[in-house]
């Protein structure tokens, strides 16, 4: 496995965990690495970076890898969108263009010039949602469990990963709880969520959103909130319509459905991963359905912002290097 060369990152703003992870793995496979950061975070990666810093580690074999000659590896830059020709010269010489954002941002990024032979990895824009089906609703014990777990999901990175649930699918006839029963759990979980994971203010934008939506389910749903804007739970029986609307900053719907299985076929290659609260065989029939469909991940509830491999349905690092044979063909 040979690097490709040079590895020119565009980072996201709002997610950028995600980002960091795909370096460690550029710096696993020995390519160097230029990383054109957001304007948010211009200060903080280079923080972050200067950990390698004269550090010297000694491997159980007696090799001492070197933090600086990690470093010397790196680059960070900024420059804001409308720059067209650093943008350009930047894809122009990369030899791997690695992308996060928006449909916009990476559109922009792969229609810029590249090298005939480059390699793009594109983390584009996409959604998920969470299936809980009624055999995992037994016990009030499970149920409190399976709440804190989808809390955990819902309000890690404040839903603006690609990863996030914005919409719980519970299916009717759960013994230990109804869907309502759960929306109403939910919110109790969500509330000591806004505790252990703390929550960044969002913008105005935002704001206006979450004070309209909550509007809207007074009169047309039901719904629990913090006082502020650090949570709100929806729920309403319109699961067979499909998704509730996407707002971020933990907002949740709550739907619910007859039949779990139906929520399956809602899957399309913008949905990203589903976390799933199924036992038996309904669980893989329920991937069968939803990945003929586009989705790629279907981690247990509570584990769906996990970073795994393989990540967007590709191995990174796979892409990150050319494969060379020796010898042969026998």
């Amino acid at each position: 496995a040979v690097p490709r060369g040079l590895c020119a990152h565009w980072l996201s703003g709002n997610v950028t965990l995600l980002g960091m992870l795909a370096l460690v793995q550029a710096i696993l496979t020995r390519n160097a690495n230029v990383l054109k950061v957001a304007s948010t975070y211009s200060s903080v990666l280079p923080i972050l970076l200067n950990a390698f810093r004269d550090l010297e580690v000694t491997t159980p074999a007696g090799k001492v890898l070197y933090g600086n000659d990690i470093l010397s590896t790196l680059c960070v830059l900024y420059f804001p969108h409308s720059n067209q020709l650093a943008s350009q010269a930047l894809s122009e010489e990369a030899d791997i263009r690695l992308a996060w954002g928006g449909r916009e941002a990476v559109e922009a990024i792969v229609n810029l010039p590249k090298k005939y032979n480059g390699e793009d990895i594109i983390f584009g824009p996409k959604i998920s949602f969470m299936a809980i089906g009624r055999d995992s609703l037994s016990e009030a014990r499970k149920v409190r469990r399976l709440a804190r777990n989808a809390a955990t999901d819902v309000s890690v990175f404040d839903q603006y990963a690609c990863s996030s649930p914005h919409t719980i699918f519970v299916e009717k006839g759960g013994v230990g709880a109804s869907p309502k029963e759960f929306a109403e759990i939910l919110a109790l979980e969500m509330q000591r969520a806004a505790v252990r994971i703390p929550k960044n203010p969002p913008d105005l934008g935002t704001v206006s959103k979450i004070g309209m939506l909550r509007m809207r389910y007074e009169f047309t749903g039901e719904l629990w909130n913090s006082l502020g804007t650090e949570w709100t739970v929806l729920y309403d029986e319109e699961g067979a319509s499909g998704l509730g609307e996407i707002c971020y900053s933990r907002v949740i719907t709550v739907r619910a459905v007859d039949d779990i299985l139906d929520v399956a076929r809602l899957a399309h290659p913008g949905i990203q991963t589903i976390g799933l609260a199924l036992t038996g065989p309904r669980k893989l029939i329920f991937a069968d359905i939803a990945a003929s469909l586009g989705a790629e991940r279907f981690p247990d509830v509570g584990r769906m912002t996990f970073f795994d491999i393989p990540w967007d349905g590709l191995y990174t690092m796979d892409r990150m290097v050319r494969w060379v044979s020796m010898g042969g063909p026998y």
